[in-house]
């Protein structure tokens, strides 16, 4: 809800939106205290190969099939569809939901927990390369057509 609040006042009043620019300066070293305390650092040990794979296995499911579909129906270069993959932080309140409305997901919360934070620090790191790269090859791919 604060965030929806937020949204509308920041496009109500261009004032609300100054004013409330400095404050994300001041809260992300607090949401980043808040997601790290979380994080049982034994069990994203434990956890690190199979956050691995789902990381992999998100990127092969998601990047890959979007990429193409913006190439081939779109006809735009698939950098954008490659930067909208990353994980993000909130997807790591998932497993305790699902924990509570079914109970027998209780044991998986921790390391599940984990291979999502995991993930998360994986492509927020290599994603900008990725779309670094495709951006350039597209930037090549368009100076050679424009040169023949």
């Amino acid at each position: 809800m604060p965030f929806f609040i937020g949204i509308l006042l920041g496009n109500l009043d261009s004032n609300m939106q100054k004013m409330f620019a400095l404050g994300t300066l001041i809260l992300l070293p607090f949401l980043g205290t808040s997601f790290g305390s979380n994080i049982d650092l034994r069990i994203a040990f434990h956890s690190s190969l199979s956050g691995l794979l789902v990381t992999v296995l998100f990127m092969l499911i998601c990047m890959l099939p979007l990429i193409g579909i913006d190439r081939t129906i779109l006809r735009r270069p698939g950098y954008a569809a490659a930067g909208t993959c990353s994980v993000a932080g909130l997807s790591m309140v998932v497993p305790s939901m699902a924990a509570e409305f079914n109970p027998s997901y209780a044991p998986y919360v921790d390391t599940t927990i984990a291979q999502i934070a995991f993930a998360m620090i994986l492509t927020s790191v290599t994603l900008p390369f990725i779309v670094k790269r495709l951006a350039g090859t597209t930037a090549r791919e368009v100076s050679i057509r424009a040169n023949h």
